[in-house]
């Protein structure tokens, strides 16, 4: 019984955590974006017609699938850090 409890947690912190970071992070890179480049950054429904360059809107999803990733690894790891100091055991699997 214990075990499910921590899972459901585990999963429930984990998830959550995910979330916010993935939305922090995307705020970041729009703002980021547009005090760089002094424009709005390329929406993921814009056509590639639109954005007249399509290198451009690749590297900008590269960019932003790489920062993303990067920004919930660190939290995912972080998390697991907090985990192990709480419980005094791994989080589970």
């Amino acid at each position: 019984m214990a075990i499910t409890s921590q899972n459901n947690i585990w999963k429930g912190l984990s998830t959550v955590a995910s979330l916010a970071t993935a939305v922090v992070m995307k705020k970041g890179l729009s703002k980021s974006f547009k005090k760089v480049k002094e424009k709005e950054p390329p929406k993921k429904s814009q056509s590639i017609q639109s954005t007249g360059n399509f290198k451009k809107l690749l590297g900008w999803t590269i960019l932003s699938g790489v920062v993303i990733s990067l920004g919930k690894l660190a939290t995912e790891q972080g998390l697991v850090t907090v985990w192990k100091k709480v419980t005094k055991q791994d989080p589970p699997a």
